[in-house]
């Protein structure tokens, strides 16, 4: 409900994003400052060249994000008018459940950035921490009637929510390859999330995605625009990236069927707002299957490295696939309304699809453009 009080509230969520903005300015030289001076560069990724920076950005995430969220809390609970907006039951719970999950993906990301840690070690972690939130109540009840599935009984949709949060942390870190990538499509989930989160009314879990956003602008600017002073998020800030995102996402396709009046297919909106590193990590894990690959192994078969391929530059990448992240968001979002769930399922495939074919075509030109200038090289040489 939409009341006048909403103005009282919507001063909390600009404090709580002003006060987030100035903590991690605050925070983040000191990281960079500390990580050059004990030479923490090391990373899991030993072929790319983003990592040759300090690693560590996203140890600040979580610590921040708990004090601003809990801070706020408290001026809300003192001096909120009452009103049915805010609603906290069992809410709370969740967010138990995203503390301790927290904890466990911060422990695992620190290990993996400083000293490296076994793959096997990383996802055992990561499914943990998906319990952590599944067991708290947070779990897919309903799929709207895609692929004609309905209402989901628990004991059928914990399994899958706990591998779809652990699919979600590392597709976060996979679409982190080029400056400001993962960080800038998750502030325009963050974002969009926030927003409906708004306007349904439930303000705790909107709280949470302003404080998020806040907390990224400042990392986004060093990241993709201080070459000299830049840090990169390392698996701390992606994986604290991928399991925020699911915890906010899944909190919000599991809504009931009586708050749809905004929303037709919720389960569609939250995937919307991740279907760039969704489609192109399933892309990704199908193409090495396929052609035999170890997961294990480094491969540049993402979307951003076959741009970057193609002669983009960072900040070309960041644009376009940005870009990209927000026209599917608002495409879903007007035409859910009017068009079947499965019909924007397989629209959504088919742009994702039909965009990274338009990609293979001009890599293949460009490839063999330089394939057919060498040989001209080479015949000049010989004569």
């Amino acid at each position: 409900m939409i009341t006048e009080n909403i103005y009282f509230y919507i001063a909390v969520l600009i404090i709580a994003f002003i006060i987030s903005i100035i903590l991690e300015l605050m925070v983040l030289p000191r990281i960079i400052y500390i990580s050059k001076k004990k030479h923490l560069y090391e990373s899991s990724d030993k072929n790319s060249s983003m990592h040759s920076n300090p690693q560590l950005a996203g140890i600040s995430f979580f610590p921040i994000l708990l004090v601003v969220f809990s801070f706020c809390c408290i001026i809300t609970s003192k001096y909120a008018p009452a009103s049915p907006f805010i609603t906290i039951e069992a809410d709370f719970i969740k967010l138990f459940g995203l503390i301790i999950g927290n904890i466990l993906i911060l422990g695992s990301g620190i290990k993996s950035d400083l000293v490296g840690s076994r793959n096997l070690h990383k996802k055992i972690i990561q499914i943990i921490a998906a319990m952590s939130l599944v067991y708290s109540g947070l779990y897919l009840n309903n799929l709207n009637g895609l692929f004609g599935i309905w209402e989901i009984p628990a004991s059928i949709g914990m399994p899958p929510t706990v591998i779809l949060i652990v699919f979600i942390i590392n597709a976060t870190n996979m679409i982190d390859g080029a400056n400001g990538l993962a960080s800038g499509i998750s502030i325009i989930a963050l974002i969009t999330l926030g927003i409906l989160f708004l306007i349904r009314g439930m303000f705790l879990y909107t709280l949470v995605s302003i404080i998020m956003v806040g907390i990224l602008l400042p990392f986004f600017y060093y990241n993709a625009f201080k070459p000299k002073r830049k840090i990169s998020i390392g698996e701390t800030g992606s994986f604290t990236l991928g399991f925020i995102l699911s915890y906010l996402g899944i909190r919000f396709a599991m809504e009931a069927p009586t708050n749809y009046e905004h929303f037709n297919a919720p389960i569609l909106i939250f995937f919307s707002t991740l279907l760039v590193p969704i489609f192109d990590s399933l892309r990704v894990i199908l193409s090495s299957i396929f052609s035999d690959t170890s997961l294990r192994r480094p491969f540049r078969l993402h979307i951003h490295h076959k741009l970057l391929a193609l002669g983009f530059s960072q900040h070309k990448v960041l644009i376009c696939l940005v870009t990209c992240a927000e026209l599917l968001i608002l495409l879903n979002i007007f035409l859910v309304k009017v068009i079947n769930i499965n019909i924007m399922f397989v629209l959504n495939l088919a742009i994702w699809i039909g965009f990274v074919k338009i990609v293979n075509i001009r890599l293949k030109k460009q490839k063999e453009l330089n394939n057919h200038c060498v040989i001209i090289s080479f015949n000049k040489v010989s004569n």
